[in-house]
Order: C-alpha cells, then structure tokens, then sequence
C-alpha cells in the first residue's frame, strides 16, 4: 500500500465517522414527532452549559440532569411498549439502550445525593445531553441501531465534549454567571476566617473542643526523668 492510499483510505475514515455522527444530529429533523422532546433538549443544555456550568456542575445541577435523563428513558420505554408488541432484535436493542441510560441516570441522582466526586464528572449538563441527543434517534427508529452507529457515538463523546468546552472558553461570562460567583465567594471566605478563629482559641485544657484530640508535647519538667526530651 503506498502513501496516497494510506492517507486516502484514512480520509475516507473521517469522512466517513462525520457523515454518520452528523446524521445523528439531523435525525430529527426526518420525523417531527419527536422534535417535542428534542427540543428541550437543546435548549436545556446550551442555557445551563453557558449559565450554570460554564465552569463545572454542582451537585443540585448534577441531580437535576440525572431526573432529566430518567424521564427520558422513561419516555424512550414508553415508545417501545407502544409500538413493538414482540421481542423483535431491534426491540430487544432498544429496550437494553434504555435500560443502560436509566441506570446511568439513576447512577448520578442516588451519588450525586451521596455528594460523591463521580457525579460532578459524569453528570454534567453537556455529556448527559449528548446521551440523550444521540440515542434518541435510535429509539424512535429513524437511524437503525448497529456496531458502527455505537462506535460512532462512544467516539464522538470526546470530540463533541471538548469542542464545546473550547467554545465556551471564548465566549465571555455571562453577568448573571459573575454574580453568581460574587455571591458564593464571601460565603466562602467567611466560612474560612471562621475556622481560623476556631484554631486560634484553642484551649488544650477543654476536652469539648474539635481540636483537643490532637497530641500536645508537654513541656513541663517531670521529677522522674531529670533529662526531659524536647520537643521537635
């Protein structure tokens, strides 16, 4: 194989991954019906990506996404039952895609109501929408679900997730995002300057204190050992 059929059948490759991924995308736009909850979809993610987790989610934000993913399973499952009346592959298919969503989004409500770290990486408005913008064309039938199709939407969460991420590192902060940020700070800070004033009136002799189990060397000189070990 030379160099120009190498690198042409590697084009070929991306050309190939962009056409399918974008189909994707598009797949509304061939059947209207599901545009109803397509649309919220959208519209969900640019205005909390942009006002809300422009530099991260939170917890509350986290589980709210989590709900949202529920009640789109729970609509994917409602379709299916409604219009496959045999354990057809394609139902079969469909029926695990959903199943595996409502598991992730039940994942990030119950850990995200621990306050576990995971859910701030994996439910973040930005990966929970791609989830739901590119399955829901294979659930509603208009892209047929297959290995490529999988592999094309595992490979395009990275590319999708940071692109995004670089377009929002140029957009400004919104004001409504600064004051938020102005609002959390001095909380912040005087949560802070309360903890140091608890360290600072530190009384060894109170055993009630939050830092009176923390061993003290004792300096005092002790009759029975007339060479006293200094403290470090």
């Amino acid at each position: 194989m030379t160099a120009i059929s190498f690198f042409s059948a590697i084009g070929s490759l991306f050309i190939g991954f962009f056409q399918t991924w974008g189909s994707l995308f598009a797949a509304p736009l061939k059947k209207f019906d599901i545009l109803w909850i397509i649309i919220p979809i959208y519209i969900n993610w640019i205005v909390s990506d942009i006002y809300q987790e422009k530099r991260g989610t939170s917890f509350g934000n986290a589980i709210t996404n989590g709900a949202v993913v529920l009640w789109v399973a729970i609509d994917w499952a409602r379709y299916l039952v409604n219009n496959f009346h045999s354990f057809s592959k394609y139902f079969i298919v469909g029926a695990l895609l959903t199943l595996a969503t409502a598991i992730y989004a039940i994942v990030i409500l119950v850990e995200g109501i621990r306050a576990k770290e995971i859910t701030l990486h994996i439910g973040r408005i930005r990966e929970v929408s791609y989830v739901m913008i590119m399955v829901s064309p294979l659930i509603y039938g208009i892209i047929k679900i297959n290995l490529p199709i999988i592999l094309t939407i595992l490979i395009g969460l990275p590319i999708f997730y940071f692109f995004f991420e670089f377009l929002l590192n140029l957009i400004p902060d919104p004001v409504s995002y600064l004051k938020d940020e102005k609002k959390e700070n001095p909380s912040h800070r005087q949560s802070m300057q309360q903890m140091q004033q608890t360290q600072q009136q530190y009384n060894p002799s109170n055993p009630y204190h939050p830092f009176h189990h923390y061993p003290q060397h004792n300096q005092s000189h002790n009759p029975a050992n007339p060479f006293p070990r200094k403290p470090f």
